[in-house]
């Protein structure tokens, strides 16, 4: 299963990153491995250089990418979508 997570950066901090990603990505996987640390300087300068993703419109967008097609539904905050022909599924989980 694959997990991915998503950033919303500040404008100038993405502009002042540009072509130098690895930098931010690093700080990102740094902070990934000691998140559960309580209030690290690692989290205080990702919540510096981030903004909030607002979960409804991500989940807006989803119904609205998908909700045409016969086999996708939602529960809570899980979208899901089969493919019966090939069996398989995609299921996306939304939280914060």
């Amino acid at each position: 299963m694959r997990t991915y997570e998503v950033y919303l950066m500040e404008e100038e901090v993405a502009s002042s990153y540009f072509r130098r990603e690895k930098l931010i990505y690093q700080l990102l996987i740094e902070y990934r491995m000691k998140r559960h640390l309580k209030e690290t300087h690692l989290q205080k300068q990702v919540h510096y250089i981030t903004r909030q993703l607002p979960i409804s419109f991500i989940q807006r967008e989803l119904l609205q990418a998908f909700s045409h097609y016969p086999h996708f539904f939602t529960h809570q905050e899980t979208f899901v979508l089969e493919y019966p022909h090939k069996k398989k599924s995609s299921i996306y989980k939304i939280n914060e």
